[in-house]
């Protein structure tokens, strides 16, 4: 089996704020490392997650013309507070026969 290795930036996240370090990095088997992210979404996950530290996220992935990227922007909700919403009815469609 071949192992994955990418070139990795690391972004330092702290106080909701994630910058990049100027700091590139070679990691193998990227999604076995906890504090890897494929991804600006999977970084805000992890760092909701984990907390304040250091991430990596793959070359090319940082939005052009950010410095700093806001970390808290997405508002997550847990499986228990999702039950708890009170959800509209559905419509149902309307049959043909209906008519």
């Amino acid at each position: 089996m071949e192992r994955i290795s990418r070139l990795c930036e690391e972004v330092h996240a702290f106080d909701r704020r994630g910058e990049r370090t100027g700091v590139v990095i070679e990691l193998r088997a990227l999604r076995s490392r906890a504090r890897a992210c494929t991804s600006i979404t999977d970084l805000i996950r992890k760092y909701k997650l984990y907390g304040d530290g250091f991430f990596y996220l793959p070359v090319g992935h940082w939005p052009a013309g950010e410095n700093v990227v806001e970390l808290d922007n997405v508002k997550w909700m847990g499986v228990t507070q999702s039950f708890r919403v009170p959800r509209s009815p559905r419509r149902r469609a309307r049959d043909s026969s209906d008519e």
